[in-house]
């Protein structure tokens, strides 16, 4: 019988063949509510009206407490123990962790149990039976949910274009900051090649205009070291000697 297969949440498609329609108001119609209840219903519906119902199997009430389960997690996302206890008429964590645990092996629930919390944290679960009437409520769902969804993408949108504006802005202060180093490194250049070139006019000019001075240092030096004139001694005096010359020169010439 499909009610005991273990990965088997959906029911919709057995209620609706015409062999169980025919037993909806029969002899038999105990079976019917079975059926049903195990489409739409819950463990909790089964302990408040068992005379509905047949005997269910051991097999049979596992898996109405695990469709409970599953109710539950598109209701809240953090379930505790203690609800599930009540609604499952469960006195063990052990026997609810089993129950959960086989959900999560097949895959109609994903999450996990926080035990120090005594919390069932579910991520996702997989859809059950759905009545003709709840149709209208499920299209407010999905409306409200597209609306979310554009709403995120709105904003995400929005925050690519601020970041792209903020990476414009950084990548422009940049470039003006390198245009504005190489602008002071050129000026550093040129001043220093002019403070270069008029450091060697002034030094031209004090030999030019005070030759003296050259001359008393080298007959100085010449004086304290030997008696023997060196190519660099008579060099040097040969280049003094044109300078006066130049002096003199230039003295004469204003006069």
């Amino acid at each position: 019988m499909p009610l005991f297969s273990r990965g088997l949440f959906v029911f919709g498609e057995f209620l609706d063949h015409p062999k169980i329609k025919s037993i909806e108001n029969g002899e038999y119609s105990q079976y019917y509510n079975l059926m049903n209840l195990f489409c739409y219903g819950t463990f909790e519906l089964l302990s408040t009206n068992r005379s509905a119902y047949p005997d269910l199997r051991p097999t049979q009430v596992r898996k109405l407490k695990q469709l409970s389960i599953i109710d539950e997690a598109h209701n809240q996302k953090h379930i505790p123990y203690g609800l599930l206890f009540k609604k499952l008429d469960i006195a063990s964590s052990r026997e609810l962790e089993d129950l959960v645990i086989e959900l999560f092996y097949l895959e109609a629930i994903t999450g996990k149990l926080d035990q120090q919390k005594a919390l069932l944290e579910v991520n996702s679960a997989i859809g059950r039976d759905i009545r003709i009437e709840q149709i209208d409520e499920l299209h407010q769902k999905l409306d409200s949910w597209g609306v979310r969804v554009e709403s995120v993408l709105a904003h995400i949108a929005n925050e690519i274009k601020m970041v792209n504006e903020r990476r414009y802005e950084s990548e422009l202060h940049q470039k003006e900051i390198l245009e504005a180093s190489l602008s002071i490194k050129e000026a550093l250049r040129g001043q220093m090649a002019k403070s270069d070139a008029q450091s060697l006019r002034m030094d031209m000019d004090d030999i030019l205009i005070h030759p003296d001075l050259l001359e008393s240092r080298v007959e100085a030096t010449r004086q304290s070291s030997s008696n023997t004139e060196s190519v660099g001694d008579r060099d040097v005096r040969s280049r003094i000697t044109v300078f006066k010359n130049l002096r003199h020169g230039k003295s004469s010439k204003q006069q």
